[in-house]
């Protein structure tokens, strides 16, 4: 990670942690205001939940926390192509808004309130919400500086390191690459969860919270894979928490192959009566044909040039297969 891009991102976690900080303070100052019990959840329009406020203000501030770190980590884990870096950095600063408006506005309606059972919540209020989500997605926006991460990452694509992949030092690296989710795709599923795991605020179901969780989870690890070629084997990684390395005695051979989401039924780690793919967009990708399984399929930017490299290898090197 150089220099550049370490700034870009700091910026982005000083935001989230400076607007977390400020809500939960906030919230913190209504406390003298609210009764010894507060309406942690609503049905609807009605409390159904009750529970202790500082608790409460803890349990959502941690939430957030957790959620603009875990936002914060996948930029470390998985950089995004400049293109869509600063929309993901928008994306991240709307979430940890929309977050301490729901949480401020539920503390807001209970204020001087002898008995909590009493307050009711307008879900128009989260339009509001949705409303200053959107102005804190074009302030994340115009925190970052494209042109500075821009070059960052043009000089890091030529380095011979990804710490996402944890090459081994001893490994020479043949070819780096990439492959990116198309960032509506992935803003879908990352607003997808979001939505999920607000609703459960509505609607009584953990069930609910969970499934936003994993949909949160699965759209990090689905916006970049990342693809390096040395002299141990061809090696993949999503999110910079599952890799795997395929060696060359394993491998029969690489060819370019054109594919689609709908080859697969969907996109992400999927597989057909065939092969296996890590299909992150439809188009160029290619395929690693193995031994003892199934066809590898990864659709990966440049494609072409990965299987100009890892033929040229296996041809030259008739000991490694």
């Amino acid at each position: 990670m150089s220099k550049p891009q370490h700034r870009e991102i700091l910026k982005i976690v000083a935001a989230n942690v400076g607007l977390t900080a400020i809500w939960a303070a906030v919230a913190v100052a209504q406390l003298p205001r609210l009764p010894e019990k507060i309406a942690v959840h609503f049905s609807g329009t009605t409390p159904d939940n009750f529970g202790d406020p500082v608790t409460y203000i803890a349990g959502i501030t941690g939430m957030a926390v957790l959620l603009s770190a875990f936002m914060c980590f996948s930029f470390y884990a998985v950089p995004p192509a400049p293109r869509n870096f600063h929309i993901h950095g928008g994306l991240t600063l709307a979430i940890t808004s929309f977050l301490g408006f729901v949480t401020l506005y539920s503390l807001w309606i209970q204020r001087d309130l002898t008995d909590p059972a009493q307050a009711q919540f307008a879900p128009a209020w989260l339009l509001l919400g949705v409303i200053i989500a959107a102005g804190f997605f074009l302030l994340g926006r115009a925190l970052i500086n494209p042109a500075a991460y821009s070059g960052a990452a043009s000089k890091t694509s030529a380095t011979t390191s990804i710490p996402s992949l944890s090459v081994p030092p001893t490994a020479q690296v043949i070819w780096i690459g990439s492959g990116q989710t198309h960032w509506a795709v992935g803003m879908l599923m990352i607003v997808t969860s979001i939505g999920a795991m607000v609703l459960s605020y509505f609607v009584d179901s953990i069930l609910t919270m969970v499934i936003g969780v994993i949909t949160l989870v699965i759209a990090l690890l689905i916006l970049r894979v990342a693809v390096t070629i040395t002299d141990k084997g061809i090696r993949w990684a999503l999110g910079g928490i599952i890799a795997k390395t395929i060696p060359w005695p394993e491998i029969t051979g690489v060819e370019l192959v054109t594919v689609s989401p709908g080859d697969y039924g969907g996109w992400g780690y999927r597989f057909n009566g065939e092969s296996t793919a890590i299909l992150l967009r439809g188009g160029p990708g290619i395929k690693i044909s193995r031994r003892s399984t199934r066809p590898l399929v990864i659709t990966v930017d440049d494609a072409e040039a990965a299987v100009q490299a890892a033929n040229f290898y296996l041809t030259n090197n008739s000991h490694a297969s």
